[in-house]
């Protein structure tokens, strides 16, 4: 009775990784998405930016990721990742051109940023690949984001959730409205992206209806 017991629960749990893999095949073939590609003359996504304080963000969350792909016990999930400053720099630069361009009748074709199916297959950053899919094996991601210049913020996007925190150590310095600018872009593109890339029969549980978000208040070091 026990063997005819683990027989099936094997062949259960050999069935369950295949389906698993079957779907992330899909999902990592899906090509409907469109990609803005740089044109005309070049830019520098840093130019506003103190290079040597974007190093040391850099520096930090390469750390995370690091401590993250060596022991993913320290951490709460294994379905979270940290996105680095690059992705949702070019988000911001190109937000407006993602706007501007119009979708398809069926709702598909708006223009992605450059980048964007890469970083969300977990091709990118290529010095420290994931290989995890946002929405399938990714529901939380962990990113600094830069406002007004001069000052860094960190983000929890939640996928499933579909809302974005914010943690701002300076409340003083940005105005609420100055930080629902600067968070648009994300809330805005990424339910796009998710909805694009995801498999057709899962697409009913997102919408393209912007991420909601809020920032908290206290307790903030």
């Amino acid at each position: 009775m026990i063997i005819g017991r683990v027989e099936p629960r094997a062949y259960y749990i050999s069935s369950k990784i295949a389906k698993q893999n079957q779907q992330k095949k899909a999902a990592m073939n899906l090509a409907r998405a469109k990609i803005i590609t740089p044109k005309g003359k070049g830019y520098n996504l840093f130019e506003p930016v103190d290079k040597q304080k974007v190093k040391h963000m850099d520096v930090a969350i390469n750390l995370l990721r690091l401590r993250y792909s060596n022991h993913p016990e320290w951490f709460m999930s294994e379905k979270i990742c940290f996105v680095d400053i690059i992705l949702f720099t070019m988000w911001t630069i190109k937000y407006e051109e993602f706007v501007a361009f119009p979708a398809n009748p069926d709702g598909y074709g708006k223009l992605l940023p450059a980048g964007a199916l890469d970083y969300q297959k977990g091709l990118e950053p290529a010095y420290c690949r994931s290989n995890k899919l946002w929405g399938m094996e990714v529901d939380d991601m962990y990113n600094p984001l830069h406002i007004k210049g001069n000052q860094w913020v960190a983000l929890w996007i939640s996928l499933s959730k579909r809302h974005i925190v914010v943690w701002d150590s300076i409340l003083s310095y940005a105005k609420d409205e100055e930080i629902d600018v600067a968070v648009e872009p994300i809330a805005v593109i990424m339910p796009a992206l998710i909805h694009d890339t995801c498999l057709a029969e899962e697409r009913h549980k997102y919408s393209y209806d912007r991420y909601t978000h809020e920032r908290i208040k206290g307790g903030v070091p």
